[in-house]
C-alpha cells in the first residue's frame, strides 16, 4: 500500500512540473503565433483611389442645403455633392472609361469643400473613396427622375462631357470620398 500511495505522489508530481512547464511553452508558442500573424498583414496599406474626369454633377447638391434645417452660428458650411466621373486609368476592379459615383458629404463644416475648377474645368483628379454598394444605382436613375410621367435631369453634364445616354442597366458603382479626399492630376 506504501508504493501505491508513493507512486500517486510521484504522479501528482510529475502533472504538476508538466503543468507549471506547459504555462511557458503554451504562450511562447501562442506569442510566436501572434508574431507571425502580424507580420504577414499588409504594412501601410495606401487607400483606395480613382484617377477619374467629372463628367455630370447634382446641381441641386447646394439648393437642398439652403432649404434644410439652419445652419449652425458658427457659420460652418454644409454640403451635399453628387457627381459622375469616367474611370481614367483602370484600378480597384474599375475599368477605364467606366461610369462611377461620387459622393462627398458633411454636415458638420468639418470638411474641405470641393475645387470650383472640379465643375468648370476639363481636369483629371485623383479621388482617395471607399466603395459604398448601398448608394450604386444604375445611370438612368442617377442621370433622370420623374415627375407625373414628365422626366427631368437629375444631373447636369460637364461642358466638356459628351451627351451621357444610359443604355446599360448594370449598376453603377458608388464611392464615398474621403475628407480633403481629391488632388488634381
Amino acid at each position: 500500500m506504501g508504493s501505491l500511495a508513493a507512486e500517486a505522489h510521484q504522479r501528482s508530481a510529475l502533472m504538476f512540473w508538466l503543468r507549471l512547464m506547459a504555462l511557458p511553452i503554451l504562450s511562447i508558442l501562442l506569442s510566436s503565433c501572434l508574431f507571425n500573424a502580424a507580420s504577414q498583414m499588409p504594412a501601410n496599406i495606401p487607400p483606395p483611389q480613382i484617377e477619374a474626369t467629372v463628367v455630370a454633377f447634382s446641381p441641386f447638391a447646394r439648393l437642398t442645403i439652403l432649404v434644410g434645417p439652419p445652419q449652425s452660428l458658427k457659420n460652418s458650411y454644409r454640403f451635399h455633392e453628387d457627381l459622375l466621373v469616367r474611370v481614367e486609368q483602370q484600378s480597384q476592379g474599375l475599368k477605364e472609361g467606366q461610369f462611377v459615383r461620387l459622393k462627398y458629404d458633411d454636415d458638420t463644416g468639418a470638411k474641405p469643400e470641393l475645387p470650383k475648377e472640379l465643375f468648370t474645368a476639363k481636369v483629371h483628379w485623383r479621388f482617395v473613396a471607399t466603395r459604398d454598394d448601398t448608394c450604386a444605382t444604375n445611370l438612368e436613375t442617377l442621370l433622370y427622375y420623374k415627375v407625373n410621367g414628365k422626366i427631368f435631369s437629375n444631373m447636369q453634364p460637364t461642358r466638356w462631357a459628351k451627351p451621357l445616354k444610359p443604355v446599360n442597366p448594370a449598376l453603377v458603382p458608388c464611392y464615398i470620398i474621403s475628407s480633403g479626399g481629391f488632388a488634381k492630376e
